[in-house]
Order: structure tokens, then C-alpha cells, then sequence
């Protein structure tokens, strides 16, 4: 019961916003999910799920989120012309905790 929880709650909660054009969201997550690339996170944000947060220009944020909604990574993402280019490192959260990363 609580797996279930963990998994419906983030996907019912968790959505972009709306104030980015969807054309950036889509190429946003996509560059998202080719930068979160390891099994394990796959895994994890196949239960959680990414949301669009802020678009700044062609610059969107994107978080992404595990089990139970727990932020995982924030990563910021060009968008230009339809391509993507991801700008600077994914900030994770064991980065957080270690003291090397702000999310």
C-alpha cells in the first residue's frame, strides 16, 4: 500500500508549469531523460517523474522527482531551433548532502 502511494502520489501532484511553452517542456524533459541516463535513475523517475519548473529565454529548469515526490535533480537545458543542449551539470541531491551542490 504504501509503494502505491509512492508511486500515484508524485504523478497526481507533480506538473509543469504553465508558463513554458510546451515546445521547450517537451525538448526539456527529453534532454532530461538522455542526461539522467543510468539505470538506477531511470528506475526512479519512471516511479516519480519531471516537471518544468522555470523557462528563462531558451533556458528551462527541469526537476525531477523520485518515489513519495522527493526532488532528485535539478537540471538546466538550452532549447534552440528544436534541439537541446544541457548547460552546466545536474545538480542530485547526494551532491546536496555531501555538501557540493544548492538545490
Amino acid at each position: 500500500m504504501t509503494l502505491i502511494a509512492g508511486v500515484v502520489l508524485p504523478k497526481a501532484l507533480i506538473h509543469d508549469s504553465s508558463s513554458v511553452v510546451p515546445k521547450y517542456a517537451e525538448c526539456a524533459k527529453t534532454a532530461t531523460r538522455l542526461l539522467l541516463d543510468n539505470p538506477i535513475e531511470r528506475v526512479l523517475l519512471s516511479l516519480g517523474g519531471l516537471a518544468v519548473r522555470e523557462q528563462q529565454r531558451e533556458k528551462v529548469y527541469v526537476t525531477a522527482y523520485t518515489l513519495f515526490g522527493i526532488k532528485y535533480a535539478v537540471i538546466k537545458v538550452r532549447c534552440i531551433n528544436d534541439t537541446y543542449g544541457v548547460d552546466g551539470d545536474a545538480e542530485r541531491m547526494w551532491d546536496v548532502l555531501h555538501g557540493e551542490g544548492n538545490l
